[in-house]
């Protein structure tokens, strides 16, 4: 699957695109495939601290929901 890696600290362009594999899907998880997503300037400034700094912030974004077919109807 396409997806966006950040794999060190630092600015906006520390971002890149990479193939990875699939997330695998537990019996309480869902999977969302992302079309677009919002970002705004605090979410920038998060990514330049190390982990032990950040804060868990929420990004607006619009996708698509996949339940494991074991889990529909539950």
């Amino acid at each position: 699957m396409k997806a966006i890696v950040q794999e060190r600290f630092g600015p906006p362009d520390v971002l890149r695109p990479a193939d990875t594999d699939p997330p695998e899907i537990g019996p309480d998880d869902v999977l969302v495939q992302v079309q677009a997503v919002a970002l705004n300037p605090y979410d920038w400034h998060m990514l330049s601290l190390p982990a032990s700094s950040r804060r868990i912030t929420a990004a607006p974004a619009e996708g698509t929901a996949t339940v494991p077919l074991r889990d529909q109807g539950r």
